[in-house]
């Protein structure tokens, strides 16, 4: 069960950096589906870590980034930067197999998707203004809020008031620097803030979540979307994300990235809007990716 990984190696240590890379998302991915969570987990621990291989690996500066997790917990908004190519991975210079590493690890399918998501934030953002003048619009754990500088409208000042939360203090300070001049409001605030009305809004035209619910398990997840679809005003929408069960590069991100998500399919996802309230919602519209690794489930208020 070893000696993909002794094969992966060699590979990458003859230049054939493609090849390797690609037999380690398959093969991982094939572990991870043959076994139980705690086998493994113990697998990845025992065998994986300890080979060699994971020093070429960690070369890549996003999976490095994501297995030490620098600020405390995965995913966050330094790590999403690598995936966009911007802000802090910016400062890191590359060459040779370590250039080669990360081109690869930040466009596999999971990047590819959380591209795909940025830029469907930033058409929301674009529909909202386009649909009444001065929206108001809220992102919950909006880490960097990125997706705002592939929107036009919101850099041109036409959204009456964005606001961020992010639990991160580092973030938010970000998001104040940089995007304060755009009507952008951005402050801490967590998850179990918004479920105990610590912190409210209303009259929002779009109020969404990206990457959240890969993290928050049922019984939260579902209490969050009915807080956010409170928030609405008539006529607003509400947008969550998620990523799908079984993507290609599972394996990968929960080994050499150290990375587990709260997977959820398309029926998951639509399950937890079932005890909002039927009079009150329009519609609910479901979504892909072009590659079916992220499923978006929006609701629109009457």
């Amino acid at each position: 069960m070893n000696s993909f990984l002794d094969d992966a190696y060699a590979l990458l240590l003859k230049g054939n950096v493609y090849d390797g890379m690609d037999m380690l998302d398959r093969e991982l991915k094939t572990c991870r589906n043959k076994n139980s969570f705690n086998e493994w987990r113990n697998y990845v621990s025992s065998y994986v870590l300890s080979h060699p291989v994971k020093n070429l690996i960690h070369l890549c500066p996003f999976t490095k980034h994501s297995f030490y997790k620098p600020r405390g917990y995965a995913g966050d908004a330094e790590l999403i930067d690598f995936i966009y190519g911007e802000g802090h991975a910016k400062n890191v210079q590359l060459e040779g197999i370590a250039l080669k590493i990360a081109h690869h690890s930040c466009n596999t399918a999971a990047p590819r998707a959380v591209r795909y998501r940025r830029e469907l934030l930033a058409q929301r953002i674009e529909e909202s203004v386009n649909n009444e003048e001065n929206p108001f619009i809220l992102s919950i754990a909006a880490g960097h809020l990125r997706e705002i500088e592939l929107s036009p409208s919101a850099l041109n000042g036409k959204v009456g008031r964005f606001y961020a939360l992010d639990q991160d203090k580092d973030s938010v300070a970000l998001m104040q620097r940089e995007y304060g001049c755009y009507n952008v409001s951005a402050s801490v605030g967590s998850v179990r803030q918004l479920l105990s009305g610590k912190i409210k809004f209303s009259g929002l035209s779009l109020v969404y979540a990206a990457g959240l619910f890969d993290y928050l398990v049922d019984k939260v997840a579902q209490r969050l979307v009915e807080v956010m679809f409170s928030f609405l005003k008539p006529g607003g929408r509400m947008l969550v994300a998620n990523f799908l069960p079984n993507i290609p590069d599972v394996g990968y991100m929960e080994s050499f990235m150290d990375w587990f998500l709260i997977f959820r399919s398309r029926d998951e996802l639509l399950k937890l809007f079932e005890t909002l309230p039927k009079d009150k919602v329009a519609d609910l519209i479901v979504s892909f990716d072009p590659d079916e690794n992220i499923v978006f489930v929006e609701a629109i208020k009457k």
